[in-house]
């Protein structure tokens, strides 16, 4: 039977931004590698913002907050273009 690998990760920071959940994590499979997600949280599962991997920890955070911000934006530009019609 094939050996089946197993990738482990532990969420290494957490926070909320821009009405956003912004997720670290460091991935055990990559050396030196901080993986980071930004969701949305909804009815059931949250919605997918953006991901993306770094070299570190702050760059991850860094990133994650980003994505976070532009996401806001979008949704605050959607808005102001709705009233406009």
């Amino acid at each position: 039977m094939p050996t089946k690998r197993t990738k482990w990760t532990y969420t290494a920071a957490r926070a909320v931004a821009h009405g956003c959940t912004l997720t670290v994590t460091a991935a055990a499979a990559l050396s030196d590698a901080y993986a980071w997600i930004v969701t949305v949280a909804g009815e059931g599962a949250g919605q997918h913002v953006a991901n993306g991997v770094a070299p570190t920890m702050e760059s991850a955070m860094e990133h994650a907050e980003v994505a976070a911000r532009r996401h806001a934006e979008r949704i605050e530009e959607a808005s102001r273009q709705m009233l406009l019609f």
